[in-house]
Order: structure tokens, then C-alpha cells, then sequence
């Protein structure tokens, strides 16, 4: 038997070329990765040890802010200071002039009624300060315990204090057609509505129902008399809508309290009281005899 043997071709090797073409394949994830670890690490040390560039955008709007910050705080400061200035000033002439009733010394409202209507007010004092002072307003349960001006306009008042220094809040005054001693049927009198509660800013608490149906009376003192006033009605209005009282009762007399109001432009919040009750300075009644007069006490 004869055996045949085929010869077969081997296969050529790979170049040399071919051979580090595959290592090169093989090797080139490896170095592309740690290439860009040493790109990463270069640039993190120029980053650390370049110098900061400033932001000049950042830094104005910064410093605008800033600016606009202490802008507003230097006004709510300023605005801080009038109310508390207004404030004392009013503080003060009620301690030396007013003899002021410390609602919340007493038991009750009529025992703070009943303390009212016995104060006394020193309007020669108060008319060595200002001469146009025709009276002084107090309304228990509120803030409202101050002078009452009159002059021949109704505009002054609006931006001067009682001792005629500029002031936005002003001082309470008479409208300046109505007569000084209040001998009108309907007497007006204007307050600024401040939004710390000052001069007449506790009026618009009438449009409560329980506030209104607790806190009725109002006191009005003047040189020759102290008049008590009880509530009569309220609203919310514009200024053309303001209507004088009309009655046929000759002996009648009201006020009417009006301040400003912020539902609507121009809006005007206003109480109405009518007179029940008469005294003398000091309490004693109307139609009696008067009462005998109040001699300071002296020291040795």
C-alpha cells in the first residue's frame, strides 16, 4: 500500500509591521487613558497656580445690591425715627398738659368713661405752645389723645406738628371753615391714618361691628367745656360723598372724623359722633352750678 502525502502550505507569518500594528491596537486605550489622567493633573495644577481672574460683572451687580440694601434699610430707619419722634413729642405734651388716662389701670370701660370725663386740660399751656390749639380729642379704646388745631387753610396741618415744625404726620386739625369753639351743627376734623397707628391710623378699627358696638364714646375738651360724643355712624367713602349732617333738631352737634383710607384711590374712612353730655372742665354737669376752681398745689 502506498501512502500519498500532501504538502501543504503554511501560512506566512505576520510582519513585523503587522505585529506592532496589534500591539499598538492593544496598548493604545491603556496610554489615551492615562494620557488625559496626566492632560487633567496639568491643567489642575495651572488652574491652582494661575492668577484669579475677577468677575467685574459679579462684583458691580454685587456692590449695586449691596448699595440698594443699605439704601432701603437707611429709609425704614428714617421712617422708624419720625413715627418714634412724632411719637415723644405727642408723649411729652400729654404728660405735662393733659393729665393722660391709663386705660389699663382701670377696671372697666365706664370707669375709664367716668376718668374722662373729669380730666382736665391745661389749654393755657398748650396755647403758649401754639396759639391756633382749639381743643383736644380723645377716643377711649384707641391711640387718639391729641391736640386739635385750627388755621385758615387745610393744608398746613397736613405736614406740621403742633408746635408748627414739618412733620408727615402732621397734627389733628378743625376743617377751617367750621367755628373754633364748635357751636356748629357738624364739625369736622382731619387726621392723618399713619401706618404706625398714630394721630387718626386707629379710626378705621370702627369698621369692626365688635370694636364699634364696644368703644362709642369720643371726648372732645375745650377751654370752656367737655363734650361727650357718642357713636353714630361710619363708612367708607370717597371725598365727594362726604355729606354735612342734616337735621332739624337746632340743638344738635356732631363731628365728623375723617382720615384716609387705602381700598380704592382717594378712598376717605370717616366716624360720626353726636353729643350727648356736656361738663365743666373737671365733670361737673351742665345746669348745675359749676364746679368750684382747681387751685394748683404750692411748695415751701
Amino acid at each position: 500500500m502506498t501512502i500519498e502525502y500532501r504538502r501543504t502550505e503554511r501560512p506566512p507569518l505576520p510582519s513585523r509591521k503587522q505585529r506592532k500594528s496589534k500591539v499598538d491596537k492593544a496598548e493604545k486605550p491603556t496610554r489615551r487613558a492615562t494620557q488625559r489622567a496626566e492632560e487633567a493633573q496639568i491643567h489642575e495644577i495651572e488652574r491652582q497656580t494661575a492668577p484669579k481672574k475677577r468677575n467685574w460683572v459679579s462684583l458691580l451687580l454685587l456692590l449695586l445690591g449691596l448699595s440698594l440694601m443699605g439704601y432701603a434699610l437707611w429709609q425704614l430707619g428714617n421712617i422708624w425715627w419720625k413715627y418714634y419722634s412724632a411719637d415723644k413729642a405727642y408723649s411729652a405734651l400729654t404728660n405735662e398738659f393733659a393729665e393722660p388716662i391709663v386705660e389699663e389701670e382701670f377696671d372697666d370701660y365706664d370707669e375709664v368713661l367716668d376718668a374722662a370725663r373729669k380730666r382736665i386740660i391745661d389749654f393755657d399751656g398748650l396755647r403758649a405752645v401754639n396759639p391756633e390749639i382749639v381743643a383736644w380729642i380723645y377716643i377711649p379704646g384707641t391711640r387718639i389723645d391729641y391736640p386739635v388745631a385750627h388755621t385758615d387753610n387745610n393744608e398746613f396741618y397736613l405736614t406740621h406738628d403742633f408746635e408748627l415744625n414739618p412733620s408727615d404726620g402732621g397734627c389733628i386739625f378743625l376743617e377751617t371753615i367750621n367755628s373754633p369753639d364748635f357751636s356748629d351743627i357738624d364739625s369736622r376734623i382731619y387726621g392723618h391714618n399713619m401706618f404706625d397707628g398714630s394721630m387718626f391710623g386707629q379710626l378705621p378699627r370702627y369698621r369692626k361691628p365688635e370694636f364699634a358696638q364696644y368703644y362709642t364714646q369720643t371726648f372732645l375738651y375745650t377751654p370752656t367745656q367737655t363734650n361727650e360724643y357718642k357713636l353714630n355712624d361710619q363708612g367708607l367713602i370717597s371725598p365727594d360723598q362726604l355729606e354735612p349732617v342734616q337735621t332739624e333738631d337746632p340743638t344738635a352737634r356732631y363731628l365728623t372724623l375723617v382720615t384716609c383710607e387705602y381700598d380704592f384711590a382717594d378712598a376717605r374712612f370717616f366716624v360720626r359722633v353726636g353729643l350727648v353730655a356736656s361738663f365743666h372742665p373737671g365733670g361737673a354737669p351742665f345746669g348745675g352750678p359749676p364746679p368750684a376752681a382747681v387751685v394748683p398745689e404750692t411748695t415751701e
